[in-house]
């Protein structure tokens, strides 16, 4: 069995981090989203008509 080094476990680390982050924003944006077309149903597309 092999182990691991210090900078695979690190990247490996990294790479995770990377990931749970990237899924909390994705998370947080659509949340924000959804409540912005609660308070603004005609405005989907973000095109503000004068």
């Amino acid at each position: 069995m092999r182990h691991k080094n210090y900078e695979e476990i690190l990247k490996e680390v990294e790479e995770r981090i990377k990931t749970m982050v990237k899924e909390l924003l994705e998370a947080l944006m659509k949340e924000e989203r959804e409540i912005s077309l609660e308070n603004h149903p005609t405005k989907a597309n973000g095109y503000c008509q004068p």
